[in-house]
């Protein structure tokens, strides 16, 4: 009598996604956007309120610290995968939105020339020198993931390399974002380093004390930032940004969806923004660049709020489109499935495996 099958293994369930990720990632998405649109009305010749600037200005040194602190606290749940994996991975959700989505912008911004294109692989020309820059780091995470296995490096490397790339921020030379990357490098090693320590285990008075202290930081980074003080990627004022990821790692897990319906729709709104932002970063500028060409010769303030407005309906809509095989691969690299013979072969070798 042949033996019975061995039941097909089984992978584990992945990590149930934290809301509070989704919704601080969604709302430093949104400032990005308010960032953008700013910036591009201003060099359009055409009059932004002065308030505008000024928010802009205060919340500057938030945005892309706490985006990329976010990067760094998920990055260990990649880290643990094959190397072919890891970097195919890396590739179809950083590498290939990053490639394509820049020839789209340059395409809009009008300067698609042999010498841009070139430098996409190198330091990017556009707007996306963010996916460039995680990239980038997911690879180095890796590196030192390994050598730490094999070494036996301190458990205080990542706070060494944090506060290396934090005054390595002061020193380098200012070209092709050098200084920028750099201090925003000491935010992605300093999310992993937090993501580790989260087995240890603090008494609620310290965790009080600790999140009152990220907030006064955070708040006072943000006052100065409204006095006119020049805050974004200062590494004079990065316990700010700091302080308020401190904060919001301490209290996110805790949080809870609004109870009212529209603060719920509010939340689900943000976190969706947040589990989406891939769509949203990579096409905005371009929706914008390609609104302001269009209403130029009108000069109608309608348009100022639309460059604010418009990118997010047109992400919601590329959102639909994701449900589509083609429409997904705008912005993840499609997957390799294997044709029904080969799945049907390796079937059949699972089978006749199990009945030996």
């Amino acid at each position: 009598m042949a033996s019975p099958t061995r039941p097909a293994p089984t992978r584990p369930s992945p990590p149930a996604r934290q809301v509070w990720i989704d919704l601080v990632r969604g709302l430093c998405v949104l400032l990005v956007i308010a960032h953008h649109a700013t910036s591009l009305v201003d060099q359009a010749g055409w009059e932004v309120p002065r308030a505008l600037f000024a928010f802009d200005d205060a919340v500057g040194a938030f945005r892309m610290p706490m985006l990329m602190a976010l990067s760094g606290l998920v990055v260990p749940r990649s880290l643990g995968r094959a190397p072919g994996a890891f970097f195919r991975g890396t590739w179809r959700r950083l590498g290939w939105p990053y490639v394509l989505w820049s020839v789209v912008t340059l395409v809009c911004v009008g300067d698609l020339s042999l010498s841009s294109v070139l430098r996409i692989p190198v330091f990017s020309p556009t707007h996306l020198w963010y996916l460039w820059l995680l990239g980038l780091l997911c690879c180095l995470a890796w590196l030192v993931s390994r050598l730490r296995a094999a070494v036996g490096a301190p458990a205080l490397l990542l706070p060494i390399l944090a506060v290396v790339a934090l005054l390595s921020s002061t020193v380098v030379p200012d070209v092709h974002r050098l200084p920028r990357f750099a201090f925003l490098s000491a935010f992605f090693f300093g999310g992993w380093w937090w993501a580790e320590r989260r087995q240890f285990r603090v008494s609620c008075r310290r965790r009080g004390v600790a999140v009152g202290m990220g907030l006064a930081a955070a708040l006072a980074v943000l006052a100065e930032g409204v006095l006119g003080w020049r805050t974004r990627y200062e590494s004079a004022f990065a316990w700010g940004p700091a302080g308020l990821f401190v904060a919001l790692a301490i209290t996110g897990p805790t949080w809870k969806a609004a109870r009212s319906r529209a603060g719920g729709r509010v939340v689900e709104a943000l976190g969706g923004l947040g589990r989406q932002s891939i769509v949203f970063y990579v096409t905005h500028l371009s929706v914008m660049v390609l609104l302001l060409r269009v209403a130029d010769p009108v000069r109608a303030p309608i348009v100022q709020i639309g460059c604010f407005v418009v990118p997010l309906p047109v992400g919601v809509l590329f959102v639909m489109l994701r449900r589509f095989r083609g429409g997904d691969a705008l912005f993840v690299w499609p997957r390799q499935s294997r044709s029904p013979v080969g799945r049907r072969w390796t079937q059949r070798r699972v089978t006749s495996a199990g009945g030996k």
